[in-house]
């Protein structure tokens, strides 16, 4: 045959083998992809703790910084001399264990509170806003604000939550406090809301009394509004017509509990003999805020027309104080056989109501951590107390409650134990047994542990750091 009409033979790929080679690249490339989504989670992890770490560096360096410019030893004034300014901690009715059964397990200790005086160190000096107020026609005016600065300051660290479960035929405005109860009608804290750590440093300015800085005649809410659009610590004194005038608190005026931070300033005979508590509906109302100085400022707990200004940390899901009890018993865990298994369970710990092998190593508690079983472990330096009228309170108190002139207890007369007269069963006069207050706790706090725990609720990471201080002098 003419080489014309010879057919030619080519060289190329079947279709199957081209569907093979298809097949092939797809499973590789889907290979690829899956690897390059795991490192991009990978990554975004990674960035989200590293995020949570520096939000919770800035709070620490902040936390340990204050908790070593005390002004005041971190024990009880309960003598006749008062203390140079005041260290309150509050446990709130929130614990670990309140969130034990929940599907949120890093949920936790959420609404302690802690106040005290502080001066400052390495010669820096606190700064914060003044505002001139003038009351004219029952209307609170600000004017220009100003820095101000002191080396003296009241500091106080509290957590707040916008609960999103919380439902009132009213609608609800405003910072809220956690509670204990996770139902709808009750404040709660859960993985949908935003607890938000506080730091409200308060001037200690004495020199401003008798200035035009500090109004007079203020009704309680227009007070309120004072506190908080300025960075000063102050009082509110009634003026005999029912308006409260504005008075700087010097550091020895702030021993006196009413005088303090969102505390009460008049409730004599309150809580068994323990007045001037710190309230939640207090904070609520003197979070710092910049109101616009319009003179409409609503207050109260249904509806407010001012905006906080920004905590210092959001997104937390525990802030929990521990007070160091050198009593305290932990339980160490055993097996079948009786050994130990390096584990250790503190009071506030989860577990530890199964204890079954006590050990007087002492601990971080929680105040009052034990009031069911405080018969058995009276030897506790933070147990509830037998006598003690509020037993999630340890303050360095004062003893201007015995001659204040106000009946605190409501029995024998006023201030009987300084009265020169003996109203008690002794035959001792003016002795300790005739004082109308007393502190819920008497033994010193020796040092504090503050756990922070954060979220990271796009990638639900969680990142948890704690704060050890000693307050035994070196």
């Amino acid at each position: 045959m003419p080489s014309a009409f010879r057919c030619q033979r080519r060289s190329g790929l079947t279709l199957i083998e081209i569907l093979i080679a298809l097949t092939m690249t797809l499973i590789v490339l889907g290979t690829m992809m899956t690897a390059f989504r795991f490192a991009s989670e990978e990554m975004k992890t990674g960035r989200a703790l590293i995020e949570l770490a520096n939000r919770a560096r800035i709070v620490e360096d902040h936390l340990r910084t204050d908790l070593g410019s005390l002004t005041v030893e971190t024990k009880v004034h309960n003598g006749t001399v008062e203390p140079h300014g005041y260290f309150e901690y509050i446990e709130g009715p929130v614990r670990d264990s309140t969130f034990a059964g929940g599907v949120d397990g890093y949920q936790g200790d959420c609404d302690d509170i802690l106040a005290f005086t502080a001066r400052s160190t390495d010669g820096i000096l606190y700064r914060g806003r003044q505002k001139a107020a003038t009351v004219s026609g029952g209307t609170l005016t600000f004017g220009t604000t100003n820095v101000i600065e002191s080396s003296l300051a009241e500091i106080v660290w509290f957590t707040t939550v916008n609960d999103n479960d919380y439902v009132l035929a009213t609608p609800q405005g405003g910072p809220l406090e956690p509670q204990i109860n996770p139902t709808t009608t009750t404040l709660t804290a859960d993985f949908d809301d935003s607890i938000r750590v506080y730091r409200r440093v308060l001037l200690i300015r004495p020199d401003l009394n008798g200035s035009s800085v500090l109004p007079s005649g203020l009704s309680i809410s227009q007070a309120n509004v004072f506190i908080r659009n300025n960075d000063i610590s102050v009082r509110l004194e009634l003026d005999g017509s029912g308006s409260f005038d504005i008075v700087a608190n010097s550091l020895d005026d702030l021993a006196i509990r009413g005088n303090r931070f969102a505390h009460n300033p008049v409730d004599g005979s309150a809580n068994g003999g323990f007045p001037n508590n710190l309230t939640f509906a207090n904070l609520r109302n003197r979070i710092a805020s910049d109101d616009d100085g319009n003179g409409a400022y609503a207050t109260g707990i249904q509806t407010q027309d001012w905006a906080a200004l920004p905590p210092i940390l959001s997104d937390v899901c525990a802030f929990d104080l521990r007070a160091y009890s050198p009593t305290a018993s932990v339980d160490i865990p055993l097996d079948a056989a009786g050994d130990d298994i390096g584990l250790v369970v503190e009071p506030s710990d989860l577990g530890y109501s199964n204890a079954a092998n006590l050990q007087p190593l002492g601990a971080y508690v929680d105040l009052g951590f034990d009031t069911a079983n405080a018969a058995a472990r009276s030897d506790e330096w933070f147990i509830a107390g037998f006598s003690a009228p509020v037993a999630n309170v340890w303050d360095t108190w004062t003893p201007a409650y015995e001659s204040d002139g106000i009946d605190q207890d409501g029995l024998n007369g006023v201030d009987q134990a300084t009265n020169g007269v003996n109203n008690g069963g002794s035959n001792v006069i003016d002795d300790p047994g005739e004082r109308e207050t007393s502190p819920p706790y008497l033994e010193p706090i020796r040092g504090m542990k503050v756990t922070l725990r954060l979220v990271e609720k796009g990638t639900k990471q969680v990142h948890q750091v704690s704060i050890v201080h000693s307050f035994v002098p070196e």
